[in-house]
């Protein structure tokens, strides 16, 4: 597994998971985690990615709807298959990337990367050993 800073550009090739996350700013994604995910969307055909977000609705029960809302650009973008949203504070960086990769055989689930709080918006099948 590979945590990297989007500001420092880190590239896909090789992944099998990628999981993309940014705060929210006026109900939308950082600008610079959008740059990546278009920069990057060619490659992120790829592989599986997931998305999430920090946000102050997410920790509202009644505004999980809305919180979950904001990954919709970014699932565009990059064909995610999951999305989630984490209360603000969860996590410490704007913007975050992940990246997993299985010495498996091609077709296998990445075996690196343990995921505890999703699928909400989509399946996303991970195992770990």
């Amino acid at each position: 597994m590979r945590i990297a800073n989007l500001s420092d550009d880190p590239a896909v090739d090789g992944a099998d998971l990628v999981i993309v996350g940014s705060g929210i700013n006026t109900g939308a994604w950082y600008p610079e985690a959008m740059a990546w995910l278009r920069a990057n969307a060619e490659a992120l055909t790829s592989t599986t990615v997931a998305v999430f977000n920090t946000s102050l609705n997410a920790a509202d029960p009644a505004k999980q709807d809305t919180a979950h809302g904001y990954n919709d650009a970014a699932m565009l973008k990059c064909a995610a298959v999951a999305s989630e949203a984490f209360p603000a504070g969860s996590c410490q960086r704007r913007s975050a990337y992940c990246r997993g990769s299985s010495a498996g055989s091609a077709g296998t689930a990445p075996t690196t990367t343990s995921i505890t709080h999703l699928p909400r918006r989509g399946p996303v099948t991970s195992s770990n050993s």
